[in-house]
C-alpha cells in the first residue's frame, strides 16, 4: 500500500495537487479539508476514519500544511503505521522567500517559522516506523502541470495515435491541439499512409512510414501491436482535434473509476455503422487482442456489407472482457458554417470530428457531397480556430 503526502504551506495549491493526482493515479484522496468540524476530535482520528470506510484502496493521498513540522511529522508517521502502509512518499513544495508574502493565507508568524523549518527539513524527512519504504521530495516547480509531473510520474501514460493521408490542413490542427491543450508530454506516433506524392516527416514525434498504404484500420492496428507501450491509448482521427485541457485527466479518471468500462467513443458510433473520431481504452486490452476493424455481415442478396468500427470494437470488447463502452455525448458543432460533430466530455466541449477527412482525395465528389462544399467547410473550420 503506497501512502503519498504533500506538504507546504496554506494557499499553495496542496488540494488541487492532490485532487488531479488522485484522479490520474486513481488514488484515494484522504480529504481531511472536507470535514470541517472536528470538534474535539484529533484530527488523527479522523484521518483514520475516513481510511476505515475507504480501506479497499491500494494507493491514498492526503495533506498537510508545514507550520508545525513536528507536529504533522508525528502525524503522518501514526496514519502510516496505523494504514500499514508499504511505501510513504513525502512532497514538499518548496517556496522561495519572496513568494511568501504572496500567500494571502498566512500570517508573518507563519512566514518566520516556516524559513526556520525549512533549516530543519530540507536535509530529508525522518519516519520512525519499520518496514516502511520512505521518500521525502522537494519540488520547486512552480506551474500545477510540472508538479503533477513529479508527483503522480504520469509523463507518457498516453500514446495518442492517426493514420496520416494526403491532409496535412487537418493533421496540423490536430497536432497543434495536442500541443495547445495536454499538461503532459503524451507520447504521439503517426502512420504516414501517403506513400507516392506526399513526404510527410514531423520532428516531435514518432512518424511510421510503411511501404505500402496499410490503410486506417490496420494502420492503428500496427501501431498499437508494435509501438504503442502506454497504458492508455487514444485513437484521433486526423481531421479530429482537442477543444480544451483537462481531457486526457478526464479520459484517464473515467476508466480507472469504473474497471467495467473499456473503451470510450462517441455515442453515434455505437448507435449508428460511423467510424468513431476518437477511441481511448486501456493499451493491454487491446494489443494483438481486438482488431480495429469492421465485422462481416454479409448475406447472398448483400456480399459486401459490414459492421462499421464504431459497432464492432465493442462488441468485440464485450465478447472477450465483458467489458461495457462509456460514450461521449454529441453537441452542435463549436464552428459556424462548418460540417462535423463536436463531442462532449464531463459536459464540456472537448473534441471536434470533422469527418470526410482524407476521402477526398483524388476524388470531387462522395455521393451528393461536393468536393467545393467540403472545401469552404474546411477553410470556414479552420478561420475560426485560434490555438
Amino acid at each position: 500500500m503506497i501512502l503519498d503526502v504533500v506538504y507546504g504551506l496554506s494557499g499553495v495549491g496542496k488540494s488541487t495537487l492532490c485532487e488531479d493526482v488522485s484522479k490520474i493515479n486513481g488514488a484515494f484522496y484522504l480529504d481531511l479539508g472536507k470535514e470541517k468540524d472536528f470538534g474535539d476530535i484529533p484530527m488523527i482520528e479522523v484521518a483514520k476514519n475516513l481510511f476505515l470506510k475507504n480501506n479497499n484502496r491500494d494507493h491514498y493521498i492526503t495533506e498537510a500544511c508545514l507550520h508545525e513540522y513536528d507536529y504533522r511529522r508525528e502525524f503522518i508517521c501514526e496514519l502510516a503505521r496505523f494504514m500499514k502502509v508499504d511505501h510513504l512518499n513525502v512532497f514538499h513544495i518548496h517556496v522561495e522567500d519572496d513568494e511568501l508574502e504572496g500567500l494571502t493565507k498566512i500570517r508573518s508568524t507563519k512566514i518566520e517559522k516556516y524559513q526556520s523549518l525549512l533549516k530543519g527539513i530540507n536535509s530529508g524527512f525522518s519516519c520512525d516506523v519499520d518496514n516502511i519504504k520512505t521518500t521525502y521530495t522537494i519540488i520547486k516547480e512552480k506551474t500545477l502541470a510540472e508538479r503533477l509531473e513529479v508527483i503522480s510520474n504520469i509523463k507518457n501514460k498516453i500514446t495518442i495515435i492517426s493514420c496520416y493521408f494526403h491532409s496535412k490542413d487537418f493533421f496540423d490542427v490536430l497536432i497543434r491541439s495536442v500541443k495547445s491543450f495536454s499538461d503532459k508530454n503524451h507520447s504521439v506516433i503517426i502512420m504516414d499512409n501517403s506513400i507516392e506524392q506526399e513526404i510527410f516527416t514531423c520532428k516531435d514525434y514518432t512518424v511510421i512510414k510503411p511501404e505500402k498504404n496499410m490503410g486506417h484500420g490496420p494502420g492503428l492496428d500496427h501501431l498499437i501491436n508494435n509501438y504503442v507501450d502506454t497504458e492508455y491509448t487514444l485513437v484521433m482521427d486526423v481531421d479530429t482535434h482537442i477543444l480544451r485541457r483537462g481531457y486526457d485527466i478526464d479520459l484517464m479518471d473515467i476508466l480507472q473509476k469504473d474497471p467495467n468500462i473499456g473503451l470510450i467513443i462517441p455515442f453515434r458510433c455505437v448507435e449508428k455503422p460511423i467510424h468513431p473520431g476518437v477511441m481511448f481504452f486501456r493499451t493491454d486490452d487491446f494489443k494483438n487482442k481486438i482488431p480495429i476493424k469492421p465485422i462481416k455481415i454479409s448475406t447472398d442478396n448483400y456480399p459486401s456489407i459490414y459492421m462499421d468500427v464504431g459497432q464492432a470494437v465493442p462488441i468485440y470488447l464485450n465478447q472477450l472482457y465483458h467489458k461495457k463502452t462509456f460514450t461521449l455525448n454529441r453537441d452542435k458543432s463549436i464552428y459556424d458554417d462548418a460540417r462535423g460533430d463536436t463531442w462532449l466530455l464531463n459536459n464540456k466541449q472537448t473534441f471536434h470530428h470533422f469527418g470526410y477527412g482524407t476521402r477526398f482525395y483524388n476524388k470531387t465528389e462522395i455521393g451528393n457531397f461536393k468536393k467545393e462544399k467540403f472545401d469552404d467547410m474546411k477553410s470556414n473550420m479552420l478561420k475560426q480556430i485560434n490555438f
